[in-house]
């Protein structure tokens, strides 16, 4: 973790000051918000589970896979940054940016899914997937179970369970600080601090899916769920007032107000995967599609259509 030190010094002397000169603070408020963020990681996209024919219960499916993203980044505000607090003249406006979180994506994600079947209905399900971000890589993947049947000519499944995904980040937190004095008189104060580390976060998904099931080499699926992603998942960067030995006004009678803006910064995807299934081998499918994500709104204003050209083949031992 970093920290800016020239404003991290100020809070430490003016705290010294007030214990050594008996300065006259009745009343200290702080406010935390986020500020300037940058992510790196790909979109932990759910993976398709469809159901073959060929398929006998209790056969091991392993699928590797590729996911092509064609966007390069979500640009957005989140809620309660530090810039929406500014008025429109504030001096401290151009220091910041309005859209404050930039998540920028790798061009491709390389994976490996595999599916243990209990039954013919039931199965346990897990894999992860590799990517480079700035010669950085971003681990990720995915574990949950799946419930389906296999009609005649059609198969349905439905499946949940839990995304992982590795982050990269560079993330501000602003310490405005306000000291009212016994006379009435108010100053203000601002601290930033930065953080450039990594984090690991869990999210749910939930997918539908239907696929046909004739004889014939050439199918079809259709999938459609719903996902979550958290960008930071943690508390960006520690700063003095996390420290309660660190204030020495919270043991002096001076009333301490702390109200903390920050939050995970999650963005929900609604996606749609449509795609066609190639029997090329007795034990061996290929799905090509393309995963339809819609951001929805979360913890910032995301609204992005996108487009994610996938090729999966599934291998049943």
């Amino acid at each position: 973790m970093k920290k800016v030190a020239s404003f991290l010094i100020l809070p430490i002397l003016i705290s010294a000051g007030m214990l050594f000169s008996g300065c006259d603070t009745v009343k200290v408020e702080e406010t935390i918000y986020l500020g300037d963020v940058d992510v790196q990681a790909p979109i932990n996209t759910p993976p398709v589970r469809t159901i073959h024919r060929t398929v006998v219960p209790y056969d091991i499916k392993i699928s590797p896979k590729f996911v092509i993203n064609n966007n390069k980044n979500i640009n957005t505000s989140t809620s309660s940054s530090f810039y929406k607090s500014l008025k429109p003249g504030d001096s401290l406006r151009p220091f910041f940016k309005e859209n404050n979180l930039d998540w920028s994506f790798p061009d491709m994600v390389a994976g490996l899914d595999v599916e243990f079947p209990v039954s013919k209905t039931f199965f346990f399900t897990g894999g992860f997937h590799f990517s480079n971000i700035n010669n950085q890589s971003a681990i990720g993947g995915a574990i949950g179970l799946g419930f389906g049947s296999l009609s005649t000519v059609s198969a349905f499944r439905i499946d949940a369970g839990v995304l992982v995904q590795k982050h990269l980040y560079t993330a501000q937190t602003v310490v405005k600080r306000i000291e009212t004095y016994s006379d009435g008189t108010k100053k203000e104060f601002i601290s930033i601090y930065q953080d450039n580390s990594t984090t690991t976060n869990f999210n749910p998904y939930v997918t539908l899916t239907y696929n046909s099931a004739y004889e014939f080499p050439l199918n079809f699926y259709i999938s459609g769920g719903y996902f979550a992603q958290n960008l930071l998942g943690f508390v960006p960067a520690n700063y003095m007032g996390d420290n309660p030995f660190l204030i020495p006004f919270q043991n002096f009678g001076v009333e301490y107000i702390k109200t903390d803006k920050r939050n995970d910064v999650s963005i929900g995807f609604y996606m749609i995967s449509p795609g066609i299934i190639y029997r090329f081998a007795d034990n061996a499918n290929a799905l090509v599609g393309i995963k339809l994500l819609k951001a929805v709104s979360g913890d910032t204003k995301a609204d992005e259509w996108m487009l994610m050209p996938s090729i999966q083949i599934d291998f049943t031992f």
